[in-house]
């Protein structure tokens, strides 16, 4: 489980998911094929898939991070020329 920190609770990152690992409560890990990166509800038994949302939450969205990074630079470039 994630670390107390005061009043705070601070999750666990344990790297890229693995199907064939238990994970505790409020870990963080990797999707490698999408990026994507996910929170555990609750304890998570091994063969559980990410997308089961009774113990997966989407908690960073590779995807939209990489469209607002390009959004932004392209705006910044923008900038540069006029």
């Amino acid at each position: 489980m994630g670390t107390f920190k005061g009043k705070r609770i601070i999750p666990k990152h344990d790297g890229v998911w693995n199907q064939k690992k238990e994970y505790e409560e409020l870990t963080i890990v990797l999707d490698a094929e999408s990026g994507d990166g996910y929170i555990s509800r609750k304890p998570v038994p091994a063969g559980t898939v990410l997308t089961d949302t009774d113990y997966w939450s989407l908690c960073s969205h590779f995807n939209a991070q990489m469209h607002r990074l390009e959004t932004d630079v392209a705006e910044d470039v923008e900038g540069m020329h006029t």
